[in-house]
């Protein structure tokens, strides 16, 4: 497009202003007929207007301009809504328990708008333990996971998260896969930090189109595992874990743009290294990530919360803490508030807690609910009920 700038017009004998005999035209629109010469609020039109008027006309809610002698109607455009990737019904899985027969089946929900009773969804196609979440325009997917007598998978499942129900086969990982960190727009949903093959490899897939992920062409920053993922909608941000070559801990957050295949860059450190978070410890909207569980350089399941701001690079921010150190919980939220289900304490002890924070506003978390069961190894994400 170009642009022309004119800050004075003066006439061919610079003396003084142009005196046009027609009027300049935008559009085939002469300029002069065009000033706004008043503005009407009323439900009847005003009387004898001037070209350039404007009405809003109370009766219909409708915004009028005066041209060439007849009201038009103002289009407002309006910017429909970005795909949903979170939402009020709160789901996950049950991974492992403490009793036979050792692993669940079961999806489990919560409708967070409603209160803290849990509910049965529906059952994955089989037992499975480290099961990874994400979701999008209404569809949740469950990837990957290790299944008693079978080992590490590589399938994906989906569910309409408004309708309850058994789940439906969508595809397959790239390889086998167990608590990968994922993210998701909406449209997109992405894996990384596979602790079965401890790589720097992103993958993806689209969510209501369903069939076998594919690679990504960027990677992480390096090869790492066994963290967790988050994302504000437009990024995917990916916290701690251990590097192919160590168990050590690690406090990076990585980022990228989920919309745009490329590598992911530093963002920043988490205050706390962990590691053993399970692949959907953390979980926000697009003012807030939250990251909750892990271990800790002495191998402690730690109870700390952090944040950090989407729309800024920086290190993440002391949030308060769990009701109890956790590791391989998961978690997920809505507009308001985030859940951090389930998991291991310091003594290894399953639990059957939902713990809940509000997102804008750092505080030490709530025993919000129980699950339904004891375990840890779930998978969870949430999307609108309805």
């Amino acid at each position: 497009m170009t642009e022309i700038r004119v800050d004075t017009i003066v006439d061919a004998a610079g003396t003084g202003a142009p005196n046009f005999t027609t009027a300049p035209t935008v559009g085939g629109v002469a300029l002069g007929s065009l000033a706004t010469s008043s503005f009407t609020s009323s439900g009847t039109a005003p009387s004898s207007p001037s070209n350039g008027a404007v009405w809003w006309d109370t009766t219909n809610s409708a915004l009028m301009i005066y041209v060439n002698s007849a009201w038009q109607t103002v289009t407002l455009g309006v910017i429909p809504p970005g795909p949903v990737y979170f939402g009020d019904r709160a789901m996950f899985t049950l991974g492992n328990l403490n009793s036979s027969p050792w692993q669940s089946n079961l999806i489990k929900y919560y409708d967070l708008d409603v209160g803290a009773t849990v509910n049965t969804f529906g059952n994955l196609s089989t037992t499975n333990a480290y099961v990874t979440g994400a979701s999008g325009g209404g569809r949740g997917l469950f990837a990957g996971g290790s299944v008693s007598g079978t080992g590490v998978v590589n399938k994906i499942e989906y569910v309409t998260i408004s309708s309850t129900g058994n789940t439906t086969d969508f595809g397959d990982l790239t390889e086998v896969s167990y608590t990968s960190a994922s993210a998701s727009n909406g449209n997109k949903a992405i894996y990384a930090m596979n602790d079965n093959n401890k790589t720097s490899l992103i993958q993806e897939v689209t969510i209501d189109t369903a069939g076998n992920a594919t690679a990504w062409s960027g990677t992480l920053t390096q090869a790492k595992s066994n963290g967790c993922g988050a994302s504000d909608g437009t990024k995917g941000f990916f916290f701690g874990g251990r590097t192919a070559s160590s168990s050590t801990q690690l406090n990076e957050i990585d980022y990228v743009t989920i919309a745009t295949d490329a590598n992911a860059s530093d963002w920043g450190n988490l205050g706390t290294a962990r590691k053993d978070t399970g692949g959907n410890s953390a979980c926000g909207t697009s003012s807030r990530i939250l990251i909750g569980g892990g271990t800790t350089s002495s191998s402690i399941s730690t109870s700390s919360i952090e944040y950090i701001n989407p729309a800024s690079a920086s290190n993440a921010y002391s949030f308060g803490n769990l009701g109890n150190g956790l590791r391989y919980c998961s978690s997920t939220n809505n507009e308001t508030h985030a859940i951090w289900m389930q998991g291991l304490n310091n003594s290894s002890q399953m639990q059957q807690y939902a713990h809940r924070v509000q997102i804008d506003s750092a505080g030490n978390a709530s025993i919000w609910a129980t699950t339904g069961a004891i375990g840890y190894g779930s998978g969870a994400l949430s999307g609108a009920h309805s």
